[in-house]
């Protein structure tokens, strides 16, 4: 009787878990409607991009004071991160700058553009279609998201 207590507490709790996801897919899909319908450069587009900033930051900075206080290494310490894993993360992450610099400046110095494309020609045609801007808007989310924790 008492394991089926501990197995019915953690199947709600991973439904729970379930529902939250939900909820907050579904509130970063509404925010992101709204916040790529807002004319770009403008003071309300910078304050409705400060939302999800200030929220990611946020929730990293919790997440790591929480795994602090279990007691696991916290990630970006050194203890964390082998030195060897660290290196394979900067080589990874040089290479994809420096391939995306050499595409932007090859694509820049050739013609005509339409065979050449730019990563910044490649986004305004995704950009010109509101669901490759919400499309962009969750790509940004994620690599910032991954990037903060």
């Amino acid at each position: 009787m008492g394991s089926y207590g501990f197995v019915t507490e953690r199947l709600r709790s991973r439904e729970t878990r379930r529902l939250r996801a939900g909820a907050a897919f579904l509130a970063v899909l509404a925010y992101g409607f709204w916040f790529t319908d807002r004319q770009p450069f403008t003071g309300g587009a910078e304050l409705a991009l400060l939302v999800p900033i200030v929220l990611l930051v946020m929730i990293a900075s919790v997440r790591r004071v929480r795994t602090r206080r279990r007691g696991a290494p916290v990630a970006g310490t050194g203890e964390a991160r082998p030195a060897r894993r660290f290196r394979l993360a900067v080589a990874v992450w040089s290479s994809i700058a420096a391939a995306a610099t050499a595409w932007e400046l090859l694509a820049l110095r050739s013609s005509p553009r339409s065979a050449h494309p730019t990563i910044s020609s490649l986004v305004e045609s995704i950009e010109q279609y509101h669901s490759g801007r919400v499309a962009l808007f969750f790509a940004w989310l994620w690599l910032g998201w991954t990037l903060a924790s």
